[in-house]
């Protein structure tokens, strides 16, 4: 017998901040974080970076505040955390980039977030997880 709601995974995630300032608001960190974990777990790293950098520059539409009513200039500008680091640096290793998750890791640091247990187990799998493996890539993580 079949479910009678099938569970299809997405064909990618729904852009998040299209989505939230269609309706005048603004996404936040729990929102953002949400959305890179979602990422996370189907492997779309592409979609995890855009939404860690559109986090970094200030928000949908760089900082230019695009909820566009009169208060939104007082809104404050969403940071990604540890959190969004490390969900990000999943999404990279489960689609097995490791270069990328290592950048991730380097980011970290010039963001001002020291990268934890987490992180760094995380950019080890994505070393894991390349093709071709990336052992020595994994070993110097841990220098």
């Amino acid at each position: 017998r079949q479910p009678r709601f099938p569970l299809a995974p997405p064909t990618s995630p729904p852009n998040l901040s299209l989505s939230q300032t269609k309706y005048g608001l603004r996404p936040t960190l729990s929102s953002y974080n949400a959305a890179i974990s979602a990422c996370a777990w189907e492997a779309q790293w592409g979609e995890a970076l855009s939404l860690l950098e559109e986090m970094r520059n200030g928000g949908p539409g760089g900082g230019d505040n695009a909820g566009g009513g009169p208060d939104s200039s007082a809104m404050a500008v969403v940071q990604p955390n540890i959190t969004s680091y490390n969900n990000a640096i999943t999404a990279c290793g489960r689609a097995g980039r490791s270069i990328e998750a290592l950048e991730l890791l380097n980011q970290m640091r010039e963001d001002g977030i020291t990268p934890n247990e987490a992180s760094f187990a995380s950019a080890i799998s994505a070393c894991g997880k390349a093709v071709p493996s990336q052992p020595d890539e994994a070993l110097l993580i841990l220098d």
